[in-house]
């Protein structure tokens, strides 16, 4: 499907900004300057059909959005580096500057697609009926996100809105990692659509998404000890010592894997679905979570698809999790408070260990992650020079050996609801990177509705890796046995 850009336009808050402000990145957010934060939301036709266009009322709608996030109208830069400087200025971290004359603006692209919405997404309930999983490619992801053609230096945040034949849209948002996860997107986009709605709906919202924390300082302050002093506390650091490396990632799926080939599909679990891999991981005086049950799932699944059932190589599983519950942040804080944690295990003890076992090593590996660790790998973290030393493949280990799982449960993806439109469907494009698995909630069937569990009205996995894993995936159940 082609898509050909109508317009680039440079957006400012709707209340001018009479004062500059400054605010450094966090020590975690200095570790995530190297990848983007983006997704995509697809919506059907909205019933308005007045004289604006859809674009022109999502423009309008997202000038006034700034007010409530001025500082992506902003620019990144980096603060002078000082030896005699604080922990941000010290290795010379970045900062946010907004509020002056040399703002670039939120970029905003508006694009059209030649075709309709339907011959890309199909609905929901024949998604959720897709065995074998559904081959997304091809959705031309890269021509509805804006480009780097739109990308000059520096600027911190940048949106689509691509219109289609059917008056079905959708909308894209990209910037650095550094100043959102996939949680603050979200929220963004929760925003929007309420300011939205606010002038457009026939039947304005009487509450608004909660309001988001723009304070990256405040992760910092959670630090151990003295994070502006001269040195490492070694007291500090044997806190954390024993936790593995943070903050690691897959690469980019470019054709340089070994020349491997991925793929990316997306599989449907249903609420009852997921209620059975939990049940079949329990063992009594040993519980685990829906979440630790899911990660254990999903990582023997896919090294039996691997085949990796008889190898005693060691495999690596990357784990993403929050801070914000961990260190007691606000839970709107905006920026990218996520970090790794890897576990491993022999393929052999992998594919043959009971879902109970697997679950509990998933559990004990995250559980170190305490407070008290945190606190003091933040500390550490201060005093690195050079953040990309924790970026690259898990481990060191082949891509075909390692496995990221990340699960963004109850972030309100669906809940941005224009003019009355629920969105058809939600995706993180880090679908792009191989050796990824992102578990995420299923389109809600009755949104608004109050769930027990995040789980019950599924989930969608959406798994990008080798072509002849996925293959495996597809074609043989035995790999899916709980």
């Amino acid at each position: 499907m082609e898509v050909t850009v109508q317009s680039f336009t440079r957006l400012f808050p709707a209340t001018p900004i009479k004062t500059p402000h400054t605010e450094s990145l966090s020590i975690v957010e200095a570790f995530s300057t190297h990848s983007t934060a983006e997704a995509l939301w697809f919506y059907d036709a909205v019933l308005d059909q007045s004289s604006s266009s859809i674009a022109e009322r999502l423009k309008t709608s997202l000038v006034k959005t700034l007010d409530i996030f001025p500082q992506y109208s902003g620019r990144v830069s980096a603060n002078t580096a000082t030896q005699e400087g604080d922990h941000t200025e010290r290795n010379g971290r970045l900062k946010l500057v907004w509020g002056t004359e040399k703002d670039l603006g939120l970029g905003l692209v508006i694009a059209k697609a030649e075709g309709r919405l339907s011959d890309l997404v199909p609905d929901p309930e024949q998604r959720r009926g897709m065995k074998g999983g559904w081959d997304h490619s091809n959705i031309p992801i890269k021509s509805l996100l804006p480009g780097d053609a739109f990308r000059p230096a520096l600027i911190t945040f940048l949106a689509q809105i691509t219109t289609f034949e059917c008056g079905g849209f959708a909308l894209a948002i990209s910037t650095s990692h550094a100043l959102m996860d996939g949680g603050c997107l979200a929220l963004f986009l929760q925003n929007w659509a309420y300011e939205h709605n606010l002038i457009f709906s026939s039947q304005p919202p009487k509450k608004g998404p909660p309001m988001p924390v723009f304070k990256p300082q405040l992760l910092d302050r959670e630090a151990a000890g003295d994070i502006d002093g001269e040195g490492i506390d070694p007291s500090i650091a044997q806190q954390c010592q024993n936790l593995p490396q943070p903050h690691r990632e897959p690469s980019l799926s470019n054709g340089t894997d070994h020349d491997e080939p991925a793929l990316s599909k997306i599989f449907h679990f249903s609420g009852s679905e997921v209620d059975a891999i939990h049940a079949g991981a329990q063992i009594e005086n040993q519980p685990v979570g829906r979440q630790q049950a899911l990660i254990a799932y999903i990582w023997r699944t896919v090294n039996r698809a691997r085949g990796w059932s008889a190898d005693g190589r060691e495999m690596n599983l990357g784990m993403t999790f929050d801070l914000r519950r961990r260190l007691g942040l606000p839970t709107t804080f905006l920026g990218s408070a996520v970090i790794h944690a890897d576990a491993h295990l022999p393929g052999r003890d992998i594919c043959n260990g009971s879902l109970n076992e697997l679950s509990i090593k998933v559990k004990d590996t995250l559980n170190r992650y305490d407070a008290t660790s945190l606190r003091a790998l933040l500390h550490v973290l201060a005093y690195e020079k050079d953040p990309a030393k924790f970026a690259g493949q898990p481990g060191g280990l082949p891509p075909d050996r390692n496995l990221i799982v990340s699960i963004i449960p109850r972030m309100g993806f669906y809940d941005a609801i224009f003019e009355g439109q629920v969105p058809k469907f939600v995706t993180p494009t880090t679908i792009l990177i191989k050796g990824l698995v992102m578990v995420m909630d299923a389109r809600p069937s009755e949104p608004g509705k109050e769930l027990k569990a995040w789980t019950d009205d599924g989930i969608d996995v959406v798994m990008t890796l080798e072509a002849e894993t996925m293959e495996k995936l597809a074609s043989d159940s035995a790999v899916w046995t709980i």
